[in-house]
């Protein structure tokens, strides 16, 4: 064990020097050259990642930052294609679900009991439910990736880091933008927004965006057809004071997702093309002899999605002289309504939620000069009621009749369940950062939290032979305290070159499970150590990044497919895993090679490893129990590569071509540790190119995505069944998973006035 850690360590020490070597070869490269006269420079990038403006290569954190402008020549919908844009950030696709990671801490589970590992957030106001993850984005301003625990500025559920979604504000200019994609696969996407100011003090701003294309697969599924919209308010009546309203809404539809057994291609279906999907009517299929049954007992007529959520919230900011106050209140509400196929059911979900936040804090920011104090404290409320109303449909049962349960092939039944989870949360937190010297600086924060959950509803499990229903109770309570804290110390080693090192906590609550008198399972809770450096360089042509880390986490939550009380009852069962480590390192690189090629260049590596675990099974009283296992969605190389070329052509116009390419190396996407559960390692590459006016008031472009049609496996889970039905070890179960999309292209126009 001790040797294999050692070569482990030796190999990861070898991967760093030639990470470090390539840094030098490009630094080398670019100061063989001197800048040209007039030659741009990178601009300097604000964030708000400490709740304060201040610029990212002056924050003691790793951050990724993308801009509004980024993410629209990505492509990007949604968090969901954040995944070829930031490495380090894995947010896939579970059927309706967006599950994030970072650096390989994330959350598995699909159901309503579960809360998510990376903080999302919208304006400042998080976006708690797994689903939310998969709305669209729009007139978006940045988007900030904050890599390790937040524990202290952002709460109980940042423990791997967060996503912050800043959108464009109104203004006192008018304006208005307008794109339109057309593309394959039907594709008709718009958004667009318009900025009106109403008086002096007064401004508004509308915006909007549809995404709308066929389904992906061949019968139709992993289809969109969504609609957003936003309207804002922001009141000025003094320099001191600002008043910002917001509301929102989206409304997803279509026919859904759909999953496919695993590996893509298998079992009767098209191994040249995965997305050629007719598994499941296929009588050759492994569930091919239940087609019937589950077109008899599902629970609705045909699958659907139709999804709607909207939100409000209001932010004061009032400048007090020693401090800034800032006030946000918000109220979210969602229904998630769809029935949709995964692990051989048909799962119907009806979940009403309504989430109410509110944060009220005080900071100050003063130039970091000796004896200046910046900080930041404040109160935090969460309340979080939902519905959970699912059901799972036309499931083949484990029983050899309804009133003997054995794991044996028989008829089908349907489990149902119908029950209140609430969530209250109450947090007190503060931040300081210290000038010992012009050039030295300390920080150190805290934040406490009061958790409490509680469920009270009752479930069903429906025998088809008897057309009986028998109800169970569905009742539960626990609560959790927490203190997370952080300490940091960070010094100027020139003008352009920070040094940094910290030590932070994460934690994210413990939870309740479905099923009859099922135990809960235990908060999560992360160390992290960094040691990072943060560099401008070859006047300031060049940004150089890079961060060593170690992360010791204990009972990291992973939810699986199991079997819970009454039997036959099925659901998503959480647990936890005792102890994990993880060390690995991140380089950022971006230079303006000359003022028309600019090069983005990022590495991280990863090594992740668990201690013993034991994980329930869709087999009753059968646990799958690991030694020792990689961590889940943890790779171990995470490379981005962009290019980005710009030439003037005739009449004044810009063309701008730009290729990106992503690589992962495989990884495990499931704590149940069987080949097919391992997703394989997998290259994305996109190419843009667009034609900007010479005004700049209109553009038009084209673009292909995933120009190489890898389908990139997101996400992995077990059938109800294994594959020989008679089989009473778990780790014979046919293994499911949802795959990403095929190559899309298409092209774009868009004018801004």
């Amino acid at each position: 064990m001790m040797k294999r850690h050692t070569r482990q360590r030796c190999r990861f020490a070898t991967h760093m020097i030639a990470m470090g070597i390539g840094a030098l070869a490009s630094l080398r490269l670019l100061a063989q050259e001197s800048p040209p006269a007039g030659a741009d420079v990178l601009q300097e990038v604000v964030v708000t990642a400490q709740k304060r403006s201040e610029d990212v290569q002056k924050v003691p954190i790793a951050i990724s930052v993308l801009s509004g402008a980024d993410v629209s020549a990505a492509g990007a919908v949604s968090a969901v294609d954040l995944n070829t844009l930031v490495p380090g950030l894995q947010v896939v696709s579970s059927g309706p679900f967006a599950m994030a990671s970072i650096r390989g801490i994330g959350t598995q589970q699909l159901n309503s009991y579960g809360d998510p590992v990376v903080g999302y957030t919208v304006d400042g106001v998080i976006h708690d439910r797994s689903i939310d993850a998969t709305a669209v984005f729009y007139d978006i301003q940045r988007i900030e990736v904050l890599k390790g625990p937040q524990g202290t500025l952002y709460g109980r559920n940042a423990t791997a880091g967060a996503i912050n979604v800043i959108t464009n504000k109104p203004t006192n200019t008018p304006g208005a933008t307008l794109q339109l994609d057309v593309g394959n696969y039907s594709t008709h996407n718009a958004t667009g927004s318009i900025n009106v100011p109403l008086t002096n003090t007064l401004t508004s701003r509308v915006a909007f965006r549809t995404v709308n294309h066929e389904g992906y697969f061949t019968d139709g599924y992993n289809d969109a057809d969504d609609v957003a919209a936003r309207i804002q308010f922001l009141y000025t009546p003094s320099g001191a004071v600002s008043l910002l309203f917001s509301a929102d809404s989206l409304r997803q539809g279509g026919k859904g997702p759909e999953d496919e057994p695993l590996p893509a291609g298998s079992d009767g279906q098209n191994p040249r093309n995965p997305w050629d999907q007719h598994f499941y009517g296929n009588p050759g299929g492994y569930y091919g002899v239940f087609s019937g049954r589950f077109q008899q007992t599902r629970w609705t007529t045909l699958p659907f999605v139709d999804n709607k959520f909207w939100g409000t919230q209001l932010q004061l900011d009032w400048d007090l002289g020693f401090a800034t106050l800032t006030v946000i209140p918000a109220y979210r509400s969602s229904h998630q309504l769809m029935d949709f196929h995964y692990a051989g059911v048909w799962e119907y979900v009806d979940n009403p939620t309504r989430q109410t936040t509110g944060e009220i804090r005080l900071g100050h920011a003063r130039e970091p000069t000796r004896g200046a104090l910046s900080w930041v404290a404040g109160l935090y409320y969460f309340r979080l009621d939902q519905t959970a109303n699912a059901g799972y449909g036309s499931i083949p049962c484990l029983c050899a009749d309804d009133a003997s349960p054995t794991y044996v092939q028989s008829v089908n039944y349907a489990g149902r369940a119908l029950t209140d989870l609430n969530s209250r949360s109450y947090a007190g937190f503060a931040q300081g950062t210290y000038s010992i010297t012009n050039r030295l600086r300390a920080t150190l924060g805290g934040r406490f939290t009061h958790d409490k959950k509680t469920e009270n509803g009752n479930g069903f499990v429906h025998l088809y032979s008897i057309g009986v229903d028998v109800p169970y109770p569905d009742v539960g309570e626990a609560t959790w305290n927490n203190f997370s804290w952080k300490v940091g110390l960070e010094v100027d080693a020139t003008r352009d070159s920070m040094l940094y090192a910290n030590v932070s906590t994460g934690y994210k609550a413990g939870g309740l499970n479905e099923g009859l008198f099922s135990a809960p399972y235990r908060p999560e809770k992360l160390t992290a150590f960094a040691l990072g450096s943060k560099n401008r360089l070859l006047e300031n042509r060049l940004l150089l990044n890079s961060e060593l880390f170690y992360w010791d986490y204990r009972d990291h939550q992973v939810a699986t497919i199991a079997a819970v009380n009454p039997p036959p009852t099925i659901g998503y069962f959480g647990t936890n895993i005792p102890k994990s480590q993880l060390y690995g390192a991140d380089l950022d690189l971006t230079a303006l090679v000359t003022a028309s090629d600019r090069v983005e260049l990022s590495a991280e590596y990863l090594n992740g490893r668990t201690g013993p675990y034991v994980v329930p099974t869709v087999v009753p009283s059968v646990n799958f129990s690991v030694n020792e296992a990689p961590m889940i969605s943890a790779p171990h190389w995470n490379l981005t590569g962009n290019l980005t070329h710009n030439w003037q052509v005739s009449g004044g116009g810009t063309v701008s071509v730009e290729a990106r390419v992503h690589y992962t190396t495989k990884q495990l996407l499931y704590p149940i540790v069987v080949p097919d559960a391992l997703a394989p390692a997998a290259t994305i590459a996109d190419l843009n190119l667009t034609y900007n006016s010479s005004n700049d008031a209109w553009f038009v472009g084209a673009y292909v995505k995933n120009v190489g049609n890898e389908a990139t496996v997101l996400s992995v889970f077990p059938g109800t069944l294994p594959r020989d039905v008679f089989s009473a070890n778990p780790g014979d179960a046919r293994q499911f998973g949802f795959i990403g999309p095929p190559r899309t292209y298409g092209v774009r126009i868009g004018a801004r006035l």
